[in-house]
């Protein structure tokens, strides 16, 4: 007899640095125990685009079953979660700036009260809160992953997991050091329409010496996958007066794979998170 396969729930990984929301970039493999219980209970795990999902089949030795008979057994399920984005740090928030033995560790039914339905973190997103010591499972990782999720099945088990990631808000600086740059006058860094200008110029010595000027953002910006406002560069600016030229465009903007950990606290004047990016 062909049977029909529910829904028995998935779990769905999200980042806010992604214009779709939705992160791509885990993996999840169930350990051996629960390949086991799969096979046994007729389950069927199939691969979303930003997780997995769970499914059962409806017929089962000649009975019809549900949902809720299938959750009450109290199944054990465990995995694996491998990253496979080496510049995940880079625009992810809110992480540690050393994991160490540490891993990432996500267990159902829930110790606290989530934020929203099915979140399986304490706070909106996930944070160091999260982390658990390899060496303190039950059956450590000899080859320790980024993350594990222990879910043991009830009959009030949601039918979405949510997982998600929050991209840093910072200060943006930019910083004027090429000398051809320096050379105009009357400098600014101001949005498209003009109707938002960083402050600046503050004039700087760097690390080498030589001397730069650099433009800091008047509010945070959220880092994205694509930033919702474009800067340009201009000359002769002056308030009041002069709207300036643009002689940049586009400024460029942070890179994944040319930053360093936005994690950490960087300090500038009145205690701000400043990403620095050199022109």
């Amino acid at each position: 007899m062909n049977s029909t396969y529910q829904l028995l729930f998935r779990i769905n990984f999200y980042h806010s640095y992604f214009t779709n929301g939705n992160f791509t970039n885990f993996q999840l493999k169930p350990d051996q125990l629960t390949e086991n219980i799969f096979k046994n209970y007729d389950l069927i795990l199939r691969r979303e685009v930003n997780g997995i999902a769970i499914f059962f089949a409806e017929h089962f030795a000649d009975n019809i079953r549900t949902r809720e008979e299938i959750l009450s057994d109290n199944l054990v399920l465990n995995f694996k979660i491998t990253l496979n984005d080496a510049n995940f740090f880079n625009y992810t928030d809110y992480m540690p700036s050393v994991i160490e033995e540490n891993l990432f560790y996500f267990k159902y039914p829930f110790s606290f009260i989530p934020a929203q339905k099915g979140l399986m973190h304490s706070q909106a997103c996930v944070t160091e809160n999260d982390l658990k010591n390899n060496s303190s499972l039950e059956q450590p990782y000899f080859s320790k992953p980024f993350g594990h999720i222990e879910i043991t099945t009830d009959e009030a088990i949601p039918a979405d997991f949510k997982i998600q990631f929050f991209s840093p808000s910072l200060f943006w600086r930019y910083v004027i050091y090429q000398s051809h740059l320096l050379e105009f006058e009357g400098l600014a860094v101001a949005s498209k329409n003009k109707s938002v200008f960083f402050n600046g110029p503050q004039s700087i010595v760097l690390p080498n010496g030589n001397p730069a000027i650099a433009f800091t953002s008047p509010t945070v910006i959220e880092y994205k996958e694509h930033p919702e406002m474009n800067w340009q560069l201009l000359e002769q600016y002056k308030l009041g007066e002069s709207n300036g030229r643009v002689i940049m465009p586009n400024l460029p903007v942070p890179k994944t794979n040319q930053i360093s950990y936005l994690g950490k606290e960087y300090i500038l004047e009145n205690q701000k998170r400043v990403l620095e990016i050199f022109i």
